[in-house]
């Protein structure tokens, strides 16, 4: 982490990790731009939210990191929307490295600034997927959902990668993976759903 410090001007364990104080996600997301769909050639991104109550705290140190990346001759080109603030990194050939992003509740990393524009931009987002909803309706009253996979999308994005992944994973009738969990005095209960399609 001392390394760390000297090219970036904060350690991530005490500047950084203190201020990740909220909700977090990890999603596998469409996306066309990225290291992941340049080198795999496929239509996938991710992007990683990590929540925070110190937004002023975190962009200053949004731009003491984009500084550091500077001084290692990467180029970070940054652009703000009322919602949030994006800096996408290149190469110094050109070619996109990913892109972060910081607002006043959360921190984004991600492997394209387009996917982060179009969280706070009103596109479709998992809320309006049937699916979705119909995973969480499954869940006990109360529940918090940690974790949800959409099979199907998974995998049919996976097969434009290799189109022999059908022959060596079936998941069928499997569709979707949820996970839950909820509180009730001195315990936590984990429930995992496998939700498997109808005839």
């Amino acid at each position: 982490m001392d390394m760390f410090d000297d090219m970036f001007g904060f350690n991530p364990s005490d500047d950084l990790m203190p201020l990740l104080n909220g909700e977090y996600s990890l999603a596998v997301v469409d996306s066309d731009e990225g290291l992941i769909a340049n080198e795999l050639n496929v239509d996938l991104g991710a992007v990683l939210m990590l929540g925070s109550s110190e937004g002023e705290a975190l962009a200053n140190l949004a731009q003491d990191f984009t500084d550091g990346l500077e001084d290692q001759d990467l180029s970070v080109d940054d652009s703000s929307t009322d919602d949030v603030t994006v800096y996408e990194v290149e190469d110094p050939g050109g070619e996109l490295v990913g892109a972060y992003g910081v607002n006043e509740d959360y921190l984004i990393a991600s492997t394209s600034s387009e996917t982060i524009e179009s969280l706070f931009n009103g596109e479709a987002n998992l809320a309006d997927s049937d699916k979705y909803q119909n995973v969480w309706d499954a869940f006990p009253r109360g529940t918090i959902l940690v974790m949800f996979i959409d099979l199907d999308g998974l995998f049919a994005a996976l097969e434009d990668v290799d189109p022999t992944m059908e022959d060596v994973v079936d998941v069928n009738p499997v569709y979707a993976f949820g996970m839950g969990t909820s509180s009730n005095r001195n315990t936590t209960q984990t429930t995992m759903i496998f939700f498997i399609a109808g005839e």
